[in-house]
């Protein structure tokens, strides 16, 4: 069985039934931050584990702890 990692399973939930379609503007646009699924599976590895957006920043490559500055 190949190794997995947390996120990657988030994500591949997120992509698959499409949950993360289910998050965004109330208005129902779309939204208007980059890559919207990997955003949204990153905020609920992050609440979920109870991660605070430092600690996200300093434990996972490509992202930084200001608004919308995911750098992946």
């Amino acid at each position: 069985m190949p190794e997995r990692s947390l996120l990657g399973i988030v994500a591949r939930t997120a992509h698959w039934p499409g949950w993360h379609h289910h998050f965004g503007p109330a208005s129902g646009s779309d939204p208007k931050i980059s890559d919207p699924l990997f955003r949204y599976a990153l905020a609920i590895f992050t609440g979920g584990s109870n991660l605070g957006p430092y600690e996200a920043a300093r434990h996972l490559s490509g992202v930084s702890a200001g608004p919308c500055s995911a750098s992946i």
